[in-house]
């Protein structure tokens, strides 16, 4: 069996061999990364080893059988209906499953995988004649793309995009709602080896995430989303997703329990809160809490800026849409936030009582 990569076609010894010489090759960093989890994946080991991206803890690693792997790549490509010699892009970091799935699912359904730097702009040395069947990237990199006037307009050379690894904000939506090529929004994690339900963001639009075949779906008495994926994962998986079922195949994702915040005995999400004011805040910002010696808990908007931001004004705007008990009883502005090695925001929780 042979491997299309850039529109060229290798064995599984060439690039066994091409990984031996990599040292000598001078390659950046990225690019050694492809060519490493390439090999590993094609060797005789029947495992391989995944690490999570650390947005809800710290990060962990640990060794996933290719066969599960499999699995969950021929559920993708069922559902997006992939054909052997179309063109996908990688443009996601292999250190994580997103970018480490794009080459399983390349590989074995004979997909020809181009792969470009995995950054913001990840479309600024892709030429205006390239066009591709399917790319999966975050929404960081899709925001970035649509605000390139030249990047916007190979974007929609991309028949599918899916996007993942965090929350698709308003705007957002409402940008892909006018755009003429498909988009959508995955949910997964590393344990579940990339998304199993999948949302669609324009023609037609849906607030619900759908799952994919032979993945079963509940939840417990936090109303947390609970996956019973028996096909690659050995167990249910009871996350920290807060959600509304549907039915037993749709969900409405809310936000993280673990982010809920307690203040005066309200319960407040801070995600639910983040949707209803960021058409106020051009920003990176989050909705965190620290502890108030009255009320538990003390609700705070975190603004991520260098410049100074009018924030008697931010005020007033917030208080059209936000009820007095859900308004952040404090603001605080930030030159720089803490990121993960994706790229996630880490939402930082203040100890100080008040």
């Amino acid at each position: 069996m042979n491997y299309l990569i850039n529109d060229n076609s290798y064995t599984k010894a060439e690039l066994q061999h091409y990984v031996e010489v990599l040292p000598f090759l001078n390659l950046p960093v990225w690019k050694e990364k492809i060519f490493r989890f390439m090999a590993d994946y094609l060797s005789d080991e029947p495992t391989i080893e995944v690490q999570s991206s650390g947005t809800t803890g710290k990060p962990k690693k640990w060794n996933v059988a290719k066969k599960k792997m499999q699995l969950s790549a021929a559920k993708t490509a069922k559902y997006f209906n992939f054909k052997k010699g179309q063109d996908v892009l990688l443009v996601l970091p292999v250190d994580y499953i997103a970018g480490k799935m794009m080459i399983v699912r390349a590989f074995e359904h004979q997909l020809n995988l181009v792969y470009y730097e995995p950054k913001a702009d990840f479309l600024k040395n892709v030429s205006d004649e390239e066009r591709f069947y399917f790319c999966p990237i975050t929404p960081m990199q899709a925001k970035v793309s649509l605000n390139n006037s030249s990047s916007a307009k190979k974007l929609k050379n991309i028949k599918h995009v899916l996007l993942g690894g965090a929350p698709v904000d308003s705007a957002l939506a409402e940008t892909i709602k006018t755009l003429p090529n498909q988009y959508y929004h995955s949910y997964g994690m590393t344990e579940t080896l990339s998304h199993i339900a999948i949302k669609k963001l324009n023609h037609p639009s849906s607030k619900y995430f759908k799952v994919l075949e032979h993945i079963n779906i509940s939840k417990d008495s936090r109303d947390c989303l609970i996956i019973e994926a028996p096909e690659f994962a050995d167990h249910p998986l009871i996350t920290n997703d807060l959600i509304k079922l549907k039915n037993e195949h749709q969900f409405e994702w809310l936000g993280r329990y673990d982010n809920v915040i307690n203040s005066g005995g309200i319960k407040i999400i801070p995600e639910k809160i983040e949707t209803q004011i960021q058409d106020f805040i051009s920003q990176p910002f989050y909705i965190t809490s620290s502890k108030d010696e009255l009320l538990g808990q003390r609700m705070i908007l975190v603004i991520e800026s260098e410049t100074s931001i009018d924030l008697g004004v931010l005020k007033k705007q917030m208080s059209r849409v936000l009820e007095d008990k859900y308004m952040p009883k404090e603001i605080k502005v930030l030159p720089k936030f803490e990121r993960t090695q994706s790229g996630k925001i880490k939402r930082q929780y203040f100890s100080q009582e008040r």
